[in-house]
């Protein structure tokens, strides 16, 4: 059987999550563990010094992560409605990908779930670098 300590929920918070969220809600119930909902947000344009002065270009970030933080939130809000142990972490990085894998090589939770419903089915079928990445460290990677 199965045996979990930590299922990661990795999430993209520009598009509805829910589905993925309710099946590791569901994973989580049934193995006892504890979830994790990460997501990773660059956005190359609120760099310092891109388009706009340091200043500026942080406070947009803080701004842009809140509204992703909510929709975070909101998810974890489910689980902990379920009554289990929820953590949101938010990543910076660029690329994108690279903070997750980073975030998952260093915490090593049992089970790793992404959500590719947002990809057409042929596009599913090939890993693109993002979970591609993912499968080198995870010792189980479930796809929805």
């Amino acid at each position: 059987m199965f045996e979990s300590n930590t299922i990661a929920v990795v999430i993209d918070p520009e598009i509805d999550n829910r589905a993925v969220v309710d099946k590791a809600i569901a994973m989580a119930l049934v193995s006892h563990a504890e979830l994790e909902i990460v997501y990773s947000e660059y956005v190359h344009y609120l760099e310092d010094g891109y388009f706009y002065d340091p200043v500026v270009a942080k406070s947009l970030r803080e701004e842009h992560s809140k509204v992703n933080k909510k929709k975070a939130e909101e998810l974890a809000q489910l689980a902990r409605d379920a009554g289990l142990s929820v953590n949101v972490v938010a990543l910076w990085g660029s690329p994108a990908h690279r903070s997750l894998v980073e975030r998952i090589a260093a915490t090593q939770p049992s089970l790793v779930i992404k959500s590719t419903s947002h990809h057409n089915r042929l596009a599913r079928i090939f890993f693109r670098m993002k979970t591609g990445s993912l499968l080198g460290i995870a010792r189980y990677l479930y796809f929805w």
